[in-house]
């Protein structure tokens, strides 16, 4: 229930970073090794003050240490797999189309950078409502929420899709990018659009089970993705169809994700205080 702390935490880290970043780089001319200390630095101010919030004794939970750690392994898992992915994505890239390729799955990272966070937002912001009612036991309203989520979720992933699609020409341009590169962004770009609404269903299931206490079935999304799924098909599409299996491979694996979210949200369907999927 601390959500203004949680703002402000996040409020000193961004803020911080912007003016680190100005002070740093055009006061101080520290170019690019200037702008890495500001970040490193506005990230440090905000780490510690979420730690003293968290073990303030006015904001501690006595006792509950391992739990929290439990239920945040899969938000952890969500943000550290982002560097696997880029890596992952990046190497196949270099493989199957070179430097070029490379530059195009920056624009693709850069698009996927401004749409994920409006999309997986719905979830996050449906927690705290989602644990408070199946603390309650209030099975009519978790199921309403589960309903008003998807389709909230849904919803902002096609308006994002279509924005992808529509703008798959210019985003490239925007991002700098040369004819050519843009050229083969716009149609990679196709396949980040394709890939979103998939997206939606995996991350708002995720934070639903988090909110649950379903740790297990969160981290199976959360970690599935990027240490068995995408990588599976990183692997194996281009194979069969060059750099454009690159490109692909992320939908398949959000496709994938996400007809297990669906296999286990149906598990937990049936009212409040459910045991885990796969538990006893």
């Amino acid at each position: 229930g601390k959500a203004m702390a949680a703002m402000w935490t996040m409020v000193l880290g961004l803020g911080g970073n912007i003016l680190l970043d100005w002070y740093i780089i055009e006061r101080l001319q520290g170019g690019i090794r200037g702008a890495a200390a500001a970040t490193l630095i506005s990230q440090g101010l905000s780490t510690a003050l979420g730690l003293w919030l968290l073990l303030r004794p006015a904001g501690a939970s006595q006792g509950r240490g391992a739990e929290t750690a439990r239920l945040g392994m899969a938000v952890f898992g969500i943000t550290a797999s982002v560097s696997v992915i880029v890596l992952l994505n990046n190497l196949q890239a270099l493989a199957w189309g070179g430097s070029q390729a490379v530059a195009v799955y920056a624009v693709l990272s850069y698009a996927t950078g401004v749409y994920v966070p409006f999309i997986g937002g719905v979830g996050d912001g449906l927690q705290p409502l989602v644990s408070y009612a199946n603390g309650a036991r209030d099975a009519a309203g978790l199921a309403r929420l589960r309903r008003q989520g998807l389709a909230a979720a849904l919803a902002v992933s096609l308006g994002c899709a279509g924005l992808c699609w529509l703008l798959r020409r210019q985003f490239p341009l925007l991002m700098g990018a040369g004819r050519e590169v843009t050229a083969q962004a716009a149609g990679a770009l196709g396949w980040v659009a394709l890939a979103l609404p998939f997206l939606a269903l995996v991350r708002f299931s995720c934070s639903y089970f988090t909110a649950l206490g379903h740790s297990r079935a969160a981290g199976v999304l959360a970690y599935g993705e990027s240490v068995l799924v995408q990588p599976l098909f990183l692997f194996t599409l281009p194979l069969l169809f060059g750099i454009a299996g690159v490109w692909a491979a992320y939908p398949a694996s959000e496709l994938a994700c996400a007809a297990a979210a669906v296999l286990l949200m149906a598990r937990t369907a049936h009212g409040p205080g459910q045991p885990e999927p796969g538990g006893p």
